[in-house]
């Protein structure tokens, strides 16, 4: 974990329950805590450095590494409080022209595309914890911002953490909200990002307990052929019958097992997964909704979408409307689309004969 991605997190965190921070160069940071804020410090003000070199700069500071009681709490605080946030951006200052509705895929047919409208599209932001059975391979956090109505995955969303404040808690009136599609998927899909991300992760970690159990199987062996050479030679202080010699080296070779299973029971390699926190970034964008033509809808409430959803998204800075994923194969629907639960699917997945889509049961109803 970067030392500016665990400042940012400590410092997001710590405004949202009521801290006073101040900066004091590029990682430190000065905080005053909330008296009723149960992280059970010792003091209400603290300073926190999150470098080496920080921390050399400022002796008296808390240096921030995994382990650090201060840090420790921090984590336990965040677990309790279960990290969940939504905020909506702010509006741009110009609004700029829309992509042409004529520029968007083609649709089958029955369904034509609504005129673009001023939405807000949830972007979904999660965090893991990576946790190593060994202490060589510390503790990590890794996050990422998932798009879940154009397949795309941002990045690490640490740009927009920082803008987290800034945002605000109710949207704009005058903008249409897009819903949250199912969390089940995008879960899903957010632990596909993570296995990429950790296979060469754990790969090191598998191959450090390699050599820490190689190394501490043969102190193990060791020490056991040094126990039972000294039975085998004997002393004139403590003499064996021979059978009594035997029994205490069989008894010697068993423990040696016994130690060694124990060793490699301990120095297992494990990573355990857990999902930390999760937000939902709404972002200022152009929206087009595939609608059936014989439907209208009569709703006034203009900032609601309710039931199944099929959109396009573009940027205010784009001049096409953004590609998206078929929700089935995971590829780009290109230019002709078939309205889905959640989204669209592409011309080869949406070529279902009338048995194939019963058995689906997921086809947009009539």
């Amino acid at each position: 974990m970067k030392a500016s991605q665990l400042k940012t997190f400590v410092e997001i965190f710590l405004e949202e329950q009521g801290a006073k921070i101040k900066s004091r160069g590029d990682q430190l940071l000065e905080v005053k805590l909330p008296k009723d804020l149960p992280l059970q410090w010792h003091s209400n003000k603290i300073l926190l450095s999150f470098t080496q070199k920080a921390h050399q700069k400022e002796p008296e500071s808390e240096l921030m590494t995994i382990g650090h009681p201060f840090l420790e709490n921090l984590f336990q605080l965040c677990r309790i409080r279960a990290r969940y946030s939504i905020r909506y951006e702010t509006l741009p200052r110009k609004k700029g022209r829309s992509p042409s509705k004529n520029r968007a895929p083609d649709l089958e047919e029955g369904w034509s595309w609504s005129d673009p409208q001023a939405i807000f599209s949830p972007l979904i932001y999660m965090a893991y914890i990576i946790q190593n059975s060994t202490m060589e391979a510390p503790d990590d956090l890794e996050t990422f911002l998932l798009d879940p109505w154009t397949g795309e995955h941002i990045g690490d969303g640490i740009a927009e953490i920082k803008n987290w404040e800034k945002g605000s808690a109710e949207p704009a009136n005058e903008r249409l909200v897009l819903p949250v599609p199912d969390m089940k998927p995008l879960l899903k899909w957010g632990l596909s990002i993570l296995d990429q991300r950790l296979r060469k992760r754990v790969l090191k970690t598998k191959y450090r307990h390699e050599l820490e159990l190689k190394d501490e199987i043969g102190n193990i062996e060791n020490y056991y052929r040094q126990l039972i050479e000294e039975v085998r030679k004997g002393n004139r202080r403590n003499q064996l019958t021979i059978a009594e010699r035997e029994e205490k080296i069989r008894l010697l070779q068993l423990d040696w097992k016994r130690r060694i299973q124990e060793a490699t029971e301990y120095l297992k390699p494990r990573t355990i997964v857990r999902l930390s926190a999760v937000g939902v970034l709404y972002r200022p964008r152009w929206g087009l909704q595939a609608m059936r033509v014989a439907v209208r809808s009569k709703s006034k409430d203009k900032r609601k979408v309710r039931g199944v959803q099929s959109w396009l998204v573009a940027d205010h800075s784009g001049t096409d409307w953004r590609s998206t994923l078929c929700v089935e194969c995971r590829k780009e629907t290109g230019g002709f689309v078939v309205p889905f639960e959640g989204g669209f699917l592409c011309a080869t997945c949406g070529d279902l004969e009338a048995g194939a889509a019963e058995k689906r049961g997921r086809r947009v109803a009539s």
